[in-house]
């Protein structure tokens, strides 16, 4: 995430988008959840959160330019809420966001929005509290959190919340983003009959033999080779027009492309940003939707604290 203004009582971050370039489920857990492995790659399509701190006994309030998102459930008034609790500190905020990443999308930005209200309260409320922290309280609060923090590339595993930072990617694609304009649900996509879990097991390494796999040819910039997600079968059957557009994707040009997470936006991957571009207008006048082309995103350093700045 992206320090763009801090004063004493204010702060404005601005927070990407991600797309997963792999996503494999190992097993379903116990507990309900299921175990991944994952690349989780930032991308230029971003949400300005600006967060401004009240006097003690105030409330926390949210202002959004998607109306519909202004509710006390908003994973960033959660974040607030949470923060507030764990700290005992009595101050109010308030909390601005302008959307422009997807709602309910696959591409985290309610999550990447709850990280940079973590972030700026921890500043702007003198908290002090170490990345650790953050990352465990962010947690709580949803599996994509914590790569939020700090974002850039990573490899993940556990529900998504064990990261390892990767190096950027050499010479690494543009990217076609598609919105199809409706919602992709995840609790149906996870609990979908369709959903096969690979069942492959972790090494000494921590990761599957497969997985390792993956990483040495993203190490190696081969970025279209590892492009995969196994939540593609029950998103296809829960919302076919999905296929279409991935299809549309690859025909039009693309190296690659698949649906990032459970949906509903699709990415393509293009080896220049021209042809990017011209995907996106195919996929305006072809397609009906909306549609971006943008840039893979890494952070000058990875800070949880601090962000990119």
């Amino acid at each position: 995430m992206l320090l763009l203004h801090e004063t004493s009582v204010s702060a404005h971050w601005r927070v990407p988008g991600k797309i997963n370039l792999y996503l494999e489920v190992l097993n379903r857990r116990a507990d309900g959840y299921h175990d991944i492995e994952t690349i989780f790659q930032s991308v230029t399509l971003w949400d300005d959160v600006v967060v401004d701190i009240s006097s003690p006994g105030s409330e926390i309030t949210l202002h959004c330019s998607d109306p519909r998102l202004e509710s006390p459930d908003n994973l960033a008034v959660r974040a607030a809420r949470l923060l507030r609790r764990e700290s005992g500190i009595q101050s109010g905020a308030r909390i601005w966001i302008n959307k422009r990443i997807p709602v309910g999308g696959g591409m985290a930005g309610g999550s990447a929005d709850a990280a940079a209200v973590l972030v700026a309260l921890n500043r702007l409320w003198g908290l002090g509290y170490p990345a650790g922290t953050l990352e465990k309280l962010a947690l709580e609060l949803g599996s994509d959190v914590p790569f939020c923090l700090s974002g850039g590339t990573a490899a993940a595993s556990g529900r998504g919340e064990r990261l390892c930072p990767l190096p950027e990617i050499p010479s690494a694609p543009h990217v076609v983003l598609v919105f199809p304009g409706f919602i992709s649900e995840t609790k149906k996509v996870y609990q979908h009959p369709a959903l096969r879990p690979c069942g492959e097991r972790p090494g000494d390494d921590g990761w599957t033999p497969t997985f390792a796999g993956v990483l040495e040819r993203l190490r190696r910039g081969r970025v279209s080779e590892v492009v995969f997600n196994r939540l593609e079968t029950p998103v296809f059957e829960l919302y076919p027009a999905l296929r279409g557009v991935r299809d549309f994707l690859r025909d039009a040009g693309c190296m690659a492309a698949a649906v990032s997470g459970s949906g509903s936006t699709v990415f393509g991957l293009c080896g220049a940003y021209e042809t990017a571009l011209a995907i996106r207008d195919q996929a305006h006048e072809r397609m009906r939707m909306d549609a971006e082309a943008v840039s893979m995103w890494h952070p000058v350093q990875h800070s949880t604290l601090g962000g990119a700045v």
